[in-house]
């Protein structure tokens, strides 16, 4: 006697069950709780519980860095990541996919922590995200058994969200906008030996929004499509409003 399909359906169900492939995979340890997704660097203003980590087996190094504003406040909702090489140039803003170790995003408790296999190299850890200029600092090199534990103090800064439409007022995705100091030479954000605009450019989403992490002062905003055309160009005085600001495109670059 043949059996039925569905018995055939259900067995071929049991053979997919983690269970069945010899178990689920071990997890790594949760550190994120309590931060939303999308959501950018924030203080706590309570006291939270920090996350202790296992110490380091013999061939290992453990990493620890307590995330804090200048006041002591832990701060949540950065992303950290250890790197095996220090980020050079405009990989400062995102680093190669290469050299990334592992990352999280900062919990309430401001705490992360990463462990490295113990291969005698210098480690680094990139801070960055919503609220934050990124920037790398030194970790210590990965030696057996060892703990280094550090207090990272991060400046959070105001986010800056642009909604751009063309100009019959339809959401623009993948627009090109940029928001530079108008005194680049002068400024942390500006990059020497390249354009000012490098480091300052960004996409919007599939919705036209764009978000940069600036302080508030006077900025050069320049903003088109996709393919570079209908361009718009202004300054602005941003006042560290995190209030959507909605920008419309002209039909065409002007003087074209």
């Amino acid at each position: 006697m043949k059996p039925s399909p569905l018995l055939l359906s259900a067995a071929c169900a049991l053979l997919l069950l983690p269970g069945c492939l010899g178990g689920s995979k071990k997890k790594k340890p949760e550190i994120s709780t309590g931060v939303g997704a999308g959501q950018g660097a924030t203080v706590a203003e309570q006291p939270v519980q920090k996350a202790q980590p296992e110490p380091p087996g013999p061939n290992e190094t453990l990493y620890i860095c307590d995330l804090e504003d200048a006041s002591g406040r832990p701060v949540a909702g950065v992303r950290v990541m250890l790197l095996s090489h220090k980020p050079e140039g405009l990989y400062i803003k995102e680093p190669r996919r290469a050299s990334v170790m592992g990352t999280y995003k900062s919990p309430l408790s401001g705490r992360v922590f990463f462990k490295s296999e113990s291969d005698g190299q210098e480690k680094y850890l990139w801070f960055g995200g919503l609220g934050l200029e990124p920037f790398v600092v030194p970790a210590g090199a990965a030696v057996g058994g060892k703990t280094y534990t550090r207090v990272q103090k991060v400046e959070i800064l105001p986010i800056a969200k642009f909604i751009i439409k063309d100009h019959r007022g339809d959401l623009v995705a993948d627009a090109i906008v940029t928001m530079k100091p108008t005194a680049a030479q002068n400024s942390k954000f500006a990059n020497r030996g390249m354009s000012a605009n490098y480091g300052n450019t960004k996409r919007s989403d599939d919705l036209g929004v764009v978000t940069f992490s600036r302080p508030p002062g006077e900025y050069s905003f320049i903003a088109t499509k996709a393919n570079g055309t209908c361009r718009l160009e202004k300054t602005i005085q941003w006042d560290g409003d995190p209030t959507p600001i909605e920008v419309q495109l002209p039909e065409r670059t002007p003087g074209r």
